[in-house]
């Protein structure tokens, strides 16, 4: 097998780099114009409002849907056995204002 030698040159001194080189002066043109982007910058703003409106949808019907519900069967006679089926149950009757009054006397 032969063997493999390495080269046994000196290496070469290293130079400090030298300074870019100046482009020649050339004279100042218009810079050249870029398209137009195909919507403006309030449209664009507005699509951000956009992406979030399904969010705030669905926070807006999973906190008020409880909350309504609960106004609702406070004027009712609602118990334990209503459960089930809920504002539908036939024993579900209307009183007004009384929880409120038995509540606050």
């Amino acid at each position: 097998m032969a063997q493999l030698t390495l080269p046994t040159q000196k290496p070469k001194p290293t130079t400090p780099l030298a300074p870019p080189r100046l482009q020649p002066s050339t004279p100042l043109t218009r810079p050249t114009q870029r398209p137009k982007p195909t919507g403006s910058k309030a449209n664009q703003s507005n699509l951000a409002y956009w992406y979030l409106v399904p969010a705030f949808a669905v926070m807006t019907v999973i906190t008020f849907y409880p909350l309504i519900y609960q106004v609702i069967i406070s004027f009712t006679n609602f118990e334990t056995k209503h459960l089930l089926k809920g504002l539908a149950s036939p024993d579900l009757l209307f009183v007004g204002h009384k929880n409120y009054i038995d509540i606050l006397t």
